[in-house]
């Protein structure tokens, strides 16, 4: 079913030209109740921005029911957005792992300043934080900021204001930020690297290629994304278990559990025949388990199959150094072997 919203937005303009928006969700036709958290963003000619500090407010977890609707205060005692001076659109959201709420306005604001973004981020490494070097985790703690390292991750980096960067859409990582266009620091909308360029998910997805600097250099990308993460073709930083993300998560290592836990997260079970074609903007991975571990297999552009184990390298070649022609008969140290899944990266949610 379609989720409806049906929201009122008031403005009152205070003698301290301070805003007070007061937001109404009202829910016809969904699930109830949902459960997620709750954030205001504005959107500026220059992308949007999370507005949460501009209002008081901190991220928390709601829960929308059909009654009493879900009634938020947004408080703005100053909008440090640049183009401030056009109409903005102006809303909460509530995000789950099964879905996402959102209410929209455009509100055209009395106060002009400058970015937070761009205040901020310089910030980091200045023992801002109570450290004296620049690290990712600093970095994007500040808001919309991206992170650069010197040399690898072992020194700090540099921490600039996403706004600053002309970073509005996914292919602007694309010019100096290649490496950030999976993680994503900007934007919140998904983006994730397509050949040689980062893209939004809503274009058509390619056949991943086996590119396994992508996953390999880089302490993060490496250690903190595993085999799900490399097959699904998609970088959570989270060690992505399937049915995590959709709270569906799995009560043993079985074919019987896992495979509906990883179609929760939006993959499709194709069998254990593997199909002679797919179609287009999908691509095919395999999954193993052996009684306390699951493994997942891609196949890539070249028609090979690659894999990660864990927080271990990229590779193309199973245990045996063979290469990866049928991952049914490969030797990955998992003996059962549970069958084929479609993967639209544009429709699968892992965490």
């Amino acid at each position: 079913m379609r989720i409806f919203l049906i929201f009122a937005l008031f403005l009152i303009i205070l003698p301290v030209h301070a805003s007070v928006i007061t937001l109404t969700f009202s829910l016809d036709q969904g699930k109830y109740p949902i459960t997620g958290n709750l954030d205001w963003y504005a959107v500026s000619p220059n992308g949007q921005i999370n507005i949460n500090s501009y209002c008081g407010f901190e991220s928390k977890q709601v829960t929308v029911t059909t009654s009493p609707p879900l009634n938020v205060d947004c408080t703005l005692t100053s909008l440090d957005i640049p183009g401030s001076s056009k109409p903005l659109e102006i809303f909460a959201e509530v995000r789950s792992g099964s879905g996402l709420l959102r209410t929209k306005d455009t509100y055209k604001p009395d106060v002009k300043l400058t970015t937070k973004s761009a205040e901020d981020c310089s910030k980091c490494g200045s023992g801002y934080l109570g450290v004296d070097i620049c690290d990712r985790e600093e970095c994007q703690g500040l808001g919309k900021c991206i992170y650069t390292p010197r040399l690898g991750e072992f020194i700090g980096g540099d921490c600039k204001s996403c706004v600053d960067e002309g970073i509005s859409h996914c292919e602007d990582y694309s010019k100096e930020y290649l490496d950030e266009c999976v993680r994503n620091p900007c934007l919140d909308i998904n983006c994730n690297i397509d050949g040689k360029n980062c893209v939004e998910l809503e274009s058509c997805p390619q056949i991943p290629y086996y590119e396994p600097d992508k996953w390999n250099l880089g302490v993060e990308n490496c250690v903190k994304n595993n085999c799900y993460n490399y097959a699904t073709d998609i970088m959570t930083y989270s060690f992505a278990v399937p049915g995590r993300a959709s709270g569906a998560e799995f009560a043993s290592v079985s074919c019987s559990e896992i495979i509906p836990a990883a179609e929760q997260d939006g993959l499709v079970y194709l069998g254990l025949n593997k199909p002679s074609a797919i179609e287009d903007c999908l691509h095919l991975v395999a999954l193993v388990v052996n009684g306390y571990d699951f493994h997942w297999i891609r196949q890539d552009n070249s028609g090979f199959w690659s894999h990660k184990q864990g927080s271990s390298r990229a590779s193309e070649v199973d245990n045996a150094k063979n290469k990866i022609v049928n991952p049914e008969k490969a030797e990955f140290g998992y003996p059962s072997f549970c069958g084929y899944f479609a993967v639209d990266k544009r429709k699968v949610v892992l965490e």
